[in-house]
């Protein structure tokens, strides 16, 4: 039986991980994540890294659809040079879905190192 949301800290993370790892996973982005990524340089690859290994952090946000909750997680991924990279989500477990709401560098701004030559 799935918990009903809004979910605990620990509860959220689990759910998201496991979500995060479904092969049959339905991911919705908005407009607003997909310029965020965009303008922030952040890749596919460590979003999804995000959703598999972060740690959900602050409480429960009410999204604008019942019953459904948004959710902050972040950590380092292996593209980031160090940097914490934090995505908002909501998931619905029935669904198998995970909407992407947006993504950010914590701590501010984050500009990658230049490559050699550059």
């Amino acid at each position: 039986m799935v918990e009903e949301q809004p979910w605990d800290s620990a509860t959220a993370e689990k759910y998201i991980h496991q979500l995060a790892r479904e092969d049959n996973l339905t991911q919705a982005k908005t407009l607003h994540y997909k310029n965020r990524m965009a303008e922030r340089g952040i890749i596919a690859s460590d979003v999804r890294h995000v959703l598999k290994h972060g740690v959900v952090i602050g409480e429960a946000e009410a999204s604008t659809q019942g019953g459904l909750f948004k959710y902050k997680i972040q950590c380092e991924t292996p593209n980031s040079d160090g940097g914490i990279i934090r995505v908002v989500v909501i998931p619905c477990r029935e669904k198998l879905l995970l909407k992407i709401v947006t993504v950010m560098w914590v701590g501010g701004e984050h500009s990658k190192p230049n490559a050699p030559g550059e």
